[in-house]
């Protein structure tokens, strides 16, 4: 199994449903990005406005960096989603933002570790 297909293979055991890859090059529209949130466009987002530049440049968040493996995860579980207890958390555990349902759309869900 190459490690592309471990990586959505272990994404998928922990809940995720959707799992992509992306180059971790510079975004192309950054400057637009920027200029929309500064013209006001983000409301109520404020969080848009934060880390403008690793938005605009993955690799200042993880230096180094190649690929960005993008995860989504369906708001309606009919089962529960929560990671297999028997896997292990990393020395170095990611944490993973998504929109939630709900009264706090915006908040951090929590961390699940991917090996």
């Amino acid at each position: 199994m190459s490690l592309t297909e471990q990586i959505r293979h272990k994404a998928r055991a922990l809940g995720f449903t959707s799992v992509g890859f992306a180059p971790a090059d510079p975004l192309k529209g950054a400057e637009f990005y920027a200029r929309w949130v500064a013209l006001g466009y983000a409301g109520q987002m404020h969080y848009l406005k934060r880390y403008l530049d690793k938005r605009a440049d993955p690799r200042r968040m993880v230096p180094g960096a190649q690929t960005a493996i993008c995860l989504g995860m369906d708001y309606y579980q009919p089962t529960s989603a929560a990671p297999d207890p028997q896997i292990p958390l990393p020395e170095r555990p990611w944490v993973a933002a998504e929109q939630a349902p709900g009264d706090a759309p915006h908040r951090l869900q929590g961390v699940r570790p991917m090996h």
